[in-house]
């Protein structure tokens, strides 16, 4: 490759992509998938063209210094566009076409105060007033803005005449934007054409477009258009395509005859939405930027050599490149954030260690029979203290919760509890001695209090009475998820739901729905 042009390595590596064939196949399809692969081909068309010119015009320059001039250029070179002669399309001011005639002219950009343009002239050296001063002419004998008027009325009687067959005069008319006052010049005569009803120039947008027209309108030549469309197998034309028109696949219910699974998070979704929650568990969403943090954070408070702060930000450097940001401030704003989680964290293990308190497990996976439901889940910590008290602790990234009530039905706490009570982690204490359930709660890094970095939301032991009462919780929700329907609200607002442009995507009815 020492050896090697730029011209020569290209078609090296091009032959040993293997992607030649594949691009090519793709290309003579339809679709998305078609536009792109020739977008790919064109754009090595213009890779290839433009390390040909650079080896014609440098011989002896390096392969590097060619793509340090490609990565580097504001834009393209103009020459890996192809040019035409006789069918271009020019694009210049009025003065730029003196002299010259063309089949079509278009003036665009008729709109008040942009043609004419009323601004006066050589205001701050006033060369007209030198002018005028050599040919005698009094000043205050002229109105300066008539003048300009004149100029701009010149201008467009220049552009509108080089055409020879045909002149298009367009403007944009709306609440914002007013047409020029040169539109009046255009005879009454002339043809007018609404740009928004103007066919689109692609077979896609076509498509949609009298697919609207057939639906909202019942229009004759739109479905006699999609008929002709859909016999040369356009894609989208054929009513066999459309969605809404498809049978539904399936009416019977989710789960039936097997056991439901039930995982504590979702409790309260269910509640809230049980469509909600059936479009995120079927459609999916994207954990987002959090929920991975989260996990990082997770880890690290588990994992790290010893409570101190530099070593919980060890482990979680060693995976931040696991995390995508938009743009470098984000990075670092969110790096600044979770600096704080670690002081918080350090803190906590620090008063866990001077209590001497026992870690008995750390991410433990439970699966708990409910009725006709599997309660699975996975407890971040189980602490036990000396004298016998078991707490099970859930970390939190989030903003706290602070409602004691929202605190005391919080179905993770109320998973957990339900798991002690039913012996789950017996087997894991039981080399520590006798123990008793003291509750749960929620450990929040986020924001501390009372002079504290971090903040505990604490759920007392439950009674015989509130496990029953879960369990009940456990069994619904388990009835929830097996339905065959799932309701919902049909509009949703913008905040405080999940992913809600998702869960708004889906409830967008069919076209060809009642």
């Amino acid at each position: 490759s020492g050896e090697g042009t730029i011209e020569e390595l290209l078609w090296i590596a091009w032959e040993r992509s293997g992607l030649a064939k594949t691009w090519h196949e793709l290309a003579l399809g339809r679709g998305v998938t078609a536009d792109e692969a020739d977008r790919n081909l064109d754009g090595i068309v213009a890779l290839f063209t433009a390390a040909k010119r650079f080896v014609e015009r440098r011989p002896d320059a390096s392969p590097a210094t060619f793509l340090t001039e490609v990565l580097d250029a504001d834009v393209p070179e103009d020459t890996l566009s192809p040019r035409s002669g006789d069918d271009a399309v020019l694009i210049t001011t009025p003065s730029g076409v003196v002299g010259l005639e063309f089949d079509t002219v278009v003036v665009a950009g008729l709109q008040e105060g942009t043609w004419p343009n009323l601004r006066l002239r050589g205001s701050l050296l006033a060369p007209q007033e030198l002018v005028r001063i050599v040919t005698g002419v009094e000043s205050n004998a002229i109105d300066e803005r008539r003048q300009v008027l004149g100029d701009e009325l010149r201008m467009f009687a220049l552009a509108i005449s080089r055409a020879r067959q045909h002149l298009v005069v367009a403007a944009v008319l709306s609440e914002e934007y007013a047409g020029s006052p040169f539109l009046g010049l255009v005879p009454t005569s002339a043809r007018q054409i609404d740009a928004t009803r103007v066919r689109p120039l692609s077979l896609r947008g076509l498509v949609g477009e009298l697919r609207r027209e057939l639906v909202q309108e019942a229009a004759p030549d739109a479905a006699s258009s999609l008929a002709a469309l859909a016999a040369e197998s356009v894609p989208g034309a054929n009513p066999d395509e459309w969605h809404g028109l498809l049978p539904i696949s399936s009416i019977g219910p989710l789960f039936e005859g097997q056991r439901v699974p039930v995982s504590p998070s979702v409790l309260e979704k269910l509640i809230e939405s049980p469509l909600d929650w059936f479009l995120e568990r079927m459609a999916g969403s994207d954990a987002g930027l959090h929920a991975k943090v989260g996990t990082i954070v997770h880890a690290a408070m588990e994992t790290a050599a010893d409570s101190s702060v530099e070593a919980i930000w060890a482990v979680i450097e060693s995976r931040w490149n696991e995390l995508l940001f938009d743009a470098p401030w984000l990075a670092e704003n969110q790096r600044r954030i979770v600096r704080r989680f670690a002081e918080a964290i350090s803190e906590y293990l620090g008063e866990f260690e001077r209590d001497n308190k026992v870690l008995v497990g750390a991410e433990s996976h439970f699966v708990l029979e409910v009725g006709e439901a599997d309660l699975r889940g996975t407890i971040d910590r189980v602490e036990r203290s000396a004298d016998g008290a078991v707490v099970i602790v859930d970390l939190k990234t989030g903003s706290p919760v602070t409602s004691p009530a929202k605190i005391e039905a919080h179905p993770q706490l109320g998973a957990y509890q339900l798991a002690y009570a039913e012996g789950l982690l017996d087997e894991a204490l039981e080399s520590l001695g006798e123990h008793r359930g003291e509750g749960a709660k929620l450990l929040f890094v986020k924001q501390g209090v009372r002079g504290r970095k971090f903040r505990e939301g604490i759920q007392v032991q439950f009674t015989a009475e509130q496990l029953e009462s879960f369990r009940v919780r456990v069994r619904d929700a388990a009835m929830l998820i097996a339905a065959a329907e799932f309701a919902g609200k049909a509009e949703l607002e913008d905040w405080g739901r999940g992913d809600t442009s998702r869960l708004k995507l889906h409830r967008v009815r069919a076209v060809s729905s009642d």
